[in-house]
């Protein structure tokens, strides 16, 4: 794993790029996240300085990322207030290495400081 997440920080094409964050998002944000959230989620990671980020592209970015048997990614009902829920997507980690490849990654390492300083202002 950790030689996967060493091509995908080489890279430098949007699609390596874009697979690296949605491992990122679920890193910080619990193992699991909708896809309608995602890209707000990789927003925050990169503290609102992230590139604009087409939807199809990131859509394949976690259909890649499933191939690879790296998350897993289900068509469910998401809770909402409308009748009946929001089709939506349920991307989840299947790879606890990716966690521990990342672990000095420097977005996420920034992402957590700045929230600790948010924190310690509080």
């Amino acid at each position: 794993m950790e030689t996967f997440i060493s091509q995908l920080k080489a890279g430098q094409d949007q699609l390596s790029k874009l697979k690296l964050d949605v491992l990122r998002a679920l890193i910080a944000f619990g193992g699991a996240i909708w896809f309608s959230e995602l890209l707000d989620a990789i927003n925050r990671l990169h503290l609102g300085e992230a590139s604009p980020v087409d939807q199809r592209e990131l859509l394949k970015a976690v259909e890649e990322l499933e191939k690879q048997h790296v998350v897993k990614a289900e068509r469910k009902i998401r809770a909402s207030d409308k009748s009946g829920g929001v089709k939506d997507i349920l991307i989840t980690l299947l790879s606890e290495e990716v966690r521990l490849s990342l672990s000095s990654d420097e977005v996420l390492n920034k992402y957590y400081l700045s929230l600790s300083e948010i924190f310690e202002k509080s």
